[in-house]
């Protein structure tokens, strides 16, 4: 690998998840985790959900034995993958477009295998495996009002080809550095935004090794002892936690965590134990508080508050129980 990345994102964007069914899932993020349906494919029952940060936090697609298939032809999913509850992929927003089409550039030069590029119509995105086979995206906004773009594409396909650099690449940034934040005000909790993605490794180093020379995110914490790592993008405290998966717990997605604000954690909380949401773990730490639970395809959630600044280091036991939330 030459020194310089191959990619170099701002920050975790989000996670898109394979789910059993579409309704039932945009139901629980909406009621539950506090999310706004802002879009649907119907055509591959897929929707999307966030509140304003960004045009989606959360997508979730149904499972099939077909491929999906977008846009002029674009396969979206192969046949053979999607068929069961699981990651499709975890995503991460790039500064601009020419910034993805340099790195998808430097990516193909030094032999990474892309899956493909495709026109989102509000973005556009690179999508390749990382060493132990999770799909990621790499992606970046191509509009700044992207809610009109989804009144646009209402009832439609929103996903087709792309193929980057064949026409000049814009510098622009599209991203908003103040956002409409949009708050649901019965949902269980109320989540400000999503910061970071927890994945379990088989080989930590191998992952550890991938994230920084292919995907350009920097250490945060990197702890041998304990087996575990957090990196961060240029614009993020932290982007995705590595950790390698020990005794019988399994590799793979693990969860993603949604920020809450200290002043309503411990009431979302209490809302979420009345909603009948079985809680899997809990922490209170100086740094922070938060809980882990399940949404209704088993896919990891953590709901945490930040008081105070992350740990570096901690006993072994200690440091993965505040980065899993704990596991």
């Amino acid at each position: 690998m030459a020194a310089e990345p191959r990619f170099r994102p701002r920050r975790f964007a989000h996670s898109n998840l394979f789910i059993t069914d579409v309704l039932r899932s945009t139901e629980f993020y909406g009621r539950i985790v506090g999310l706004e349906e802002v879009f649907q494919e119907p055509d591959i029952s897929a929707g999307f959900l966030g509140n304003g940060n960004t045009h989606h936090d959360v997508s979730v697609t149904q499972v099939s034995d077909e491929s999906l298939i977008g846009r002029e032809g674009q396969v979206l999913v192969p046949e053979e993958f999607g068929r069961r509850p699981d990651l499709f992929h975890i995503a991460f927003e790039m500064e601009n477009e020419a910034e993805l089409v340099a790195a998808h550039a430097r990516a193909v030069e030094y032999g990474v295998t892309i899956i493909m590029t495709v026109d989102h119509s509000f973005a556009k995105s690179v999508y390749l495996l990382d060493a132990e086979r999770n799909m990621l995206e790499f992606t970046s906004d191509s509009v700044h009002d992207w809610r009109a773009t989804y009144r646009e594409f209402e009832g439609k396909l929103v996903t087709g080809p792309w193929t980057p650099g064949e026409r000049r690449p814009e510098t622009e940034r599209y991203y908003s550095p103040d956002p409409e934040i949009r708050r649901i005000e019965d949902a269980a909790v109320h989540s400000r935004r999503t910061t970071h993605a927890v994945l379990g490794c088989r080989d930590l180093e191998r992952q550890l090794a991938f994230y920084r020379e292919v995907g350009g995110l920097e250490t945060a914490v990197h702890s041998e002892s304990c087996r575990i790592a957090v990196l961060r993008g240029t614009a993020a405290d932290y982007s995705i936690v590595l950790f390698q998966a020990l005794g019988d717990q399994e590799p793979g997605y693990h969860h993603m965590a949604f920020e809450v604000s200290p002043a309503d954690f411990d009431g979302d909380i209490r809302r979420l134990e009345r909603s009948g949401i079985a809680i899997e773990s809990r922490l209170d730490h100086p740094a922070k508080k938060a809980v882990l639970l399940r949404d209704p395809d088993g896919h990891g959630i953590e709901f945490y508050a930040p008081l105070g600044k992350p740990p570096v280091s901690l006993p072994e036991n200690e440091l993965r129980q505040f980065w899993l939330a704990p596991a």
